[in-house]
């Protein structure tokens, strides 16, 4: 009799880790109730070293999360630009966090001699005004992060930006492009410092007051301090509603810093 348990027992502990399904490395997750499962799995930092973009691909889908440091933890989307996820499905359709979504990624484990990481992640994604992707139980497992080359992101490095801030140049590793039913926002990220641009989805070519309704700029100190523009100007110079590109110039002042010279060029 206790070897018939026995031999049960280990049944349903081989078939526990059949379900689990992760070989090394590994991104899986259910993502609106239908299993995702990456044929590879890689990681690398972020081209200004300020970030770790971790990828989970098929061969036509993209899962990408990405975290500001391998540090152990958990990780809010909602509380930082540095944090965020996306999906390219087999249309190329491209699901994002930012600006609006929401979820967690957790690192458990950081084995610095392999130069892996593994954990979890959740999160809810968007094609603002089309569509919502829900993504659950997600695990990536031994994931490396020092493979020698950039990895490519859906959501990232959409265009340019500089500025001169007090003076000093802001030339940006990292910038986002997106939009929503309002605004279209573009974020140049350097670690804790940032520019937040926004301008209206509807705008044309023209100079614009940054304080009209559908505008705005911030900028985020090194410290992570975070300053709203109280004047300035945004010029649209070119603005590709179709192909979802915009270009032009800004400038505004907030109560301790002067944003002057300020370029952009970006999709969304």
């Amino acid at each position: 009799m206790k070897r018939i348990i026995l031999t049960i027992f280990a049944a349903v502990a081989f078939l526990g880790c059949e379900d689990t399904q992760l070989n090394s490395p590994a991104m899986q997750g259910s993502l609106d109730d239908v299993f995702f499962k990456a044929t590879d799995a890689r990681g690398a930092e972020t081209p200004g070293g300020n970030g770790i973009i971790l990828q989970g691909l098929t061969a036509d889908e993209v899962l990408t999360l990405r975290v500001p440091s391998t540090e152990l933890g958990t990780y809010t989307i909602e509380d930082s630009p540095n944090v965020y996820a996306s999906f390219q499905d087999f249309n190329g359709r491209l699901y994002h966090t930012d600006p609006d979504g929401e979820g967690v990624i957790v690192i458990n484990n950081n084995n610095t001699a392999q130069r892996t990481l593994s954990g979890t992640f959740r999160f809810i994604a968007y094609i603002p005004g089309v569509d919502t992707l829900y993504a659950q139980r997600g695990v990536f497992y031994e994931v490396p992060y020092d493979l020698g080359f950039e990895i490519p992101d859906p959501g990232l490095g959409t265009g340019t930006l500089f500025a001169r801030v007090d003076g000093e140049d802001f030339l940006p590793p990292d910038v986002v492009g997106s939009r929503d039913e309002i605004s279209i926002r573009i974020q140049g990220i350097s670690g804790t410092e940032m520019i937040d641009l926004n301008i209206a989805v509807d705008a044309g070519t023209g100079n614009y007051d940054i304080t009209l309704d559908g505008f705005s700029g911030k900028y985020t100190d090194p410290e992570g301090v975070t300053q709203d523009a109280s004047s300035g100007n945004i010029t649209v110079i070119e603005h590709d509603t179709q192909g979802r590109s915009i270009r032009g110039t800004f400038s505004f002042l907030t109560m301790d810093h002067v944003i002057s010279q300020g370029q952009f060029n970006v999709t969304y």
